[in-house]
């Protein structure tokens, strides 16, 4: 009887995507198993890097002239794929750190990247629905800047223009020309967080995108005035699980009519995960780096608790781990299993991601 093994990760963030991360396992296991195995590829995501990658891996990618998030020319692309473009908002609006000294600040940052991915696969001829991955972002300017790439004009209360940019939140006090989308759009957030308030984007993900700690009050309030300006009949949207992804653009997706859902457990549903589970002894998953985090709606999470409802075993294959994982361990992970075998950097384990990836697969084929 052949031992059936689910390998389901999600990508290895600057290293290596997901389809690599299970394509490279799978190697390790084949060649380490010491009875016939059947390995099931299924590469994960959670609405963050890589997920048009996983949703779409036959689409089209479409070149795309954008912005980065201090408004600077890029190339972005976009993924078409039927009648359905998919957006990774990380391609759009990806975190540039502003220098130590210079005239980009982190609270000056914008989504428009993004709206311009948006506005150019909704301009594309057949695309009738569009889903926005909104993990991975540097931007926290709640959709402002990709409601301006769609036609919206902000102004303050002398009805001066304002700049697409976060440190204009405050000052807008009227919103003129919001478009009117026929397109479907979904976005899926890796985080359940509202725009706003002590769990929101500002408070719980502005200093990792350098918004300075004493000004992270003043911005979250600037933050909730510019969504009473813009939608002052819709109060209760700020306080929607995901409206505060991507630095607000969560928000913003509502507030043009689309919906949000959770980003991995659409991807377990869309790639037939627990499908592919039915009848397997192991399921493993895994990430770049592993923490207590890592159960609340992320890859690891999503994968363990389909896995536990099969009473199938669940290992976690991982770049590093980072504290004791108490959580995981008590949701019922069996391991998580660091692929670094000694002493090395990070830039040198990321490098050699792929071979240590077999590395992992071959030596775990024997706990199997």
């Amino acid at each position: 009887m052949k031992l059936r093994v689910v390998v389901a990760p999600d990508s290895f963030k600057g290293s290596l995507d997901a389809t690599s991360v299970a394509r490279a396992l799978s190697v390790g296991l084949q060649q380490g198993s010491t009875r016939p195995i059947d390995v099931i590829l299924r590469p994960m995501a959670d609405g963050g890097e890589g997920t048009s990658l996983v949703l779409a891996p036959g689409g089209c990618d479409m070149p795309t002239p954008i912005v980065n998030v201090y408004g600077e020319p890029k190339q972005g692309w976009w993924r078409l794929q039927g009648d359905t473009a998919y957006i990774d908002a990380a391609v759009g609006s990806s975190f540039v750190a502003p220098p130590q000294r210079g005239t980009r600040s982190a609270i000056a940052t914008t989504s428009l990247g993004t709206g311009l991915l948006l506005r150019a696969a909704m301009a594309h001829s057949g695309v009738r629905h569009v889903v926005v991955a909104l993990g991975g972002t540097g931007s926290t300017d709640g959709g402002m800047g990709l409601m301006a790439a769609l036609g919206a004009k902000f102004y303050d209360k002398a009805h001066q223009a304002l700049k697409p940019i976060g440190s204009n939140l405050s000052l807008v006090r009227t919103v003129e020309a919001m478009p009117n989308i026929q397109a479907t759009i979904t976005g899926l957030y890796d985080v359940a967080v509202p725009l706003t308030g002590p769990q929101g984007a500002v408070l719980s993900y502005g200093p990792q995108k350098g918004i300075p700690s004493d000004r992270l009050s003043e911005f979250d309030q600037a933050l909730a005035q510019f969504s009473r300006a813009v939608s002052p009949l819709d109060p209760m949207s700020s306080k929607t699980p995901g409206s505060g992804a991507a630095g607000g653009m969560g928000w913003s997706i509502l507030r043009l009519g689309g919906s949000l859902r959770p980003g991995a457990q659409t991807v377990a549903e869309h790639i037939g995960l627990s499908e592919a589970l039915y009848g397997a002894q192991w399921a493993i998953t895994g990430e770049g780096q592993i923490d207590e985090q890592s159960h609340k709606g992320k890859v690891v999470g999503v994968v363990l608790a389909l896995a536990n409802a099969m009473n199938i075993p669940t290992l976690a294959v991982v770049g590093s781990r980072k504290g004791r994982l108490s959580a995981l361990y008590d949701a019922g992970l069996r391991l998580a299993y660091s692929i670094v075998p000694g002493p090395m950097t990070e830039d040198e384990a990321m490098a050699l991601a792929a071979p240590l990836l077999e590395e992992a697969g071959y030596h775990l084929a024997h706990l199997l």
